[in-house]
């Protein structure tokens, strides 16, 4: 994955490119105070002539012109799906330091910021090769098959790019079917519907043209897939199971967000060759009235139903 963060500026009809090399550290703190002082930031990172048109490991459009906002963003692997909860978390947040903006999140990676920009904007297009790379994918994936008015729940500790492309006769085998664990949270999952022969799977990272992909194994199914659809899943399985993890998971997304949101920029600033430009973006918006924002963000938010939501 690469550790670079790509900010693209859309306003008054033009397109201004920028580069942050090190964006795996610094990119939420980046774009988390609101259009005026992002822009700011951005504008300090390395300008590009055109996009590197690859999957970077984070980016974002900020359109002016149409007070649109489209993050991407890669979320942790964490086993009891705090990455998960991190960006659902941090897209509230943003709605609320972005007031009257629209914030779109890329479902389909780079296929939606191509999409955004227009082609003549990319250098080259890169999708990704599922069958190829499935292997290195995190694993755990939630299955449930229904049958006669009858669903069966199961785990099964491949990915979800392992499993697709085995099948029903796969994973109708019982050796393949092990007991939902207590205290993990699944990174993907497969519903079966054999009486509708209907399949729905989702994932929990961006997965561009995951339908056409998976249509090539389900044959004769009507396959559908969502972008981080557990609520999906859990609410068609009535399924409570992984309440718990949630609340876990959520405490853990809010408190790594508060992290990364408030002190990324003074502990990258310790460690980084770029001393004096860290130290100068620190002036702009120093750690304790990062803290202020972000705290008063989250009262707001829990206001108007955070709590609840988490």
């Amino acid at each position: 994955m690469p550790d670079y963060s790509e900010y693209i500026i859309k306003e008054n009809d033009e397109i201004e490119i920028f580069a942050n090399y090190r964006g795996d550290y610094t990119f939420l703190s980046d774009i988390f105070l609101g259009p005026i002082l992002t822009k700011e930031f951005i504008k300090r990172q390395t300008k590009l002539e055109s996009t590197k048109g690859d999957n970077a490991f984070s980016a974002i459009v900020l359109d002016f012109d149409n007070k649109e906002l489209l993050i991407e963003i890669y979320q942790d692997e964490e086993e009891d799906g705090s990455g998960i909860f991190s960006t659902e978390i941090l897209l509230k947040i943003l709605e609320a330091r972005y007031p009257g903006w629209s914030i779109k999140y890329a479902t389909n990676g780079i296929l939606d910021r191509q999409k955004y920009l227009s082609i003549r904007n990319y250098k080259s297009i890169v999708f990704c090769d599922y069958d190829k790379d499935g292997w290195d994918e995190p694993r755990g994936t939630l299955i449930s098959l229904n049958d006669n008015s009858e669903t069966k729940i199961f785990w099964n500790e491949l990915s979800l790019y392992e499993l697709i492309p085995k099948g029903t006769d796969f994973i109708l085998n019982e050796e393949n079917q092990d007991n939902v664990p207590e205290n993990r949270f699944p990174f993907g999952g497969i519903h079966v519907d054999f009486n509708d022969k209907k399949m729905f799977f989702w994932y929990f990272n961006p997965t561009p043209q995951a339908e056409k992909w998976a249509i090539k194994y389900w044959k004769g199914y009507e396959v559908s897939f969502l972008f981080n659809g557990y609520r999906n899943h859990f609410n068609i399985l009535e399924l409570s199971k992984f309440n718990d993890v949630i609340n876990c998971g959520m405490t853990k997304a809010l408190n790594a967000l508060k992290e990364s949101l408030v002190f990324s920029y003074e502990r990258y600033s310790e460690i980084s060759s770029s001393n004096e430009r860290y130290n100068q973006e620190l002036k702009l918006m120093n750690t304790s009235e990062r803290l202020n924002i972000f705290e008063k963000t989250i009262n707001e938010l829990n206001k108007n139903g955070l709590q609840q939501f988490v």
